[in-house]
């Protein structure tokens, strides 16, 4: 989420040819398309705040399945809110494929 280029992020670590890549604990965007968003950090820890992407699930998975094949898919315990809306954390392992 506080990768600047996610996409091309993304897309080079795709081009290292790592045999396994896993997504692992991300949230994503619970409505269609990507979404940038300012994370505000309490105050009681200090004062900041940084950029942060709520990607779309399809569209991170699509990205991958160029090269990969995912596997196996989960979700787990921990979630936020965004303006309300309960965000599951998320994932994913995928394969290289074999060309």
């Amino acid at each position: 989420p506080y990768v600047e280029d996610p996409y091309l992020f993304l897309n080079t670590l795709m081009q290292l040819k790592i045999p396994v890549l896993i997504v692992d604990d991300t949230y994503f965007n619970p409505a269609s398309g990507d979404r940038l968003t300012i994370q505000k950090v309490s105050p009681i820890y200090y004062d900041a705040s940084y950029p942060a992407w709520f990607l779309d699930h399809e569209k991170v998975k699509a990205t991958v399945r160029e090269h990969y094949t995912i596997e196996t898919e989960y979700r787990n315990e921990q979630c936020l809110y965004l303006y309300g809306e309960k965000v599951d954390y998320r994932g994913f392992v995928s394969r290289l494929k074999v060309t």
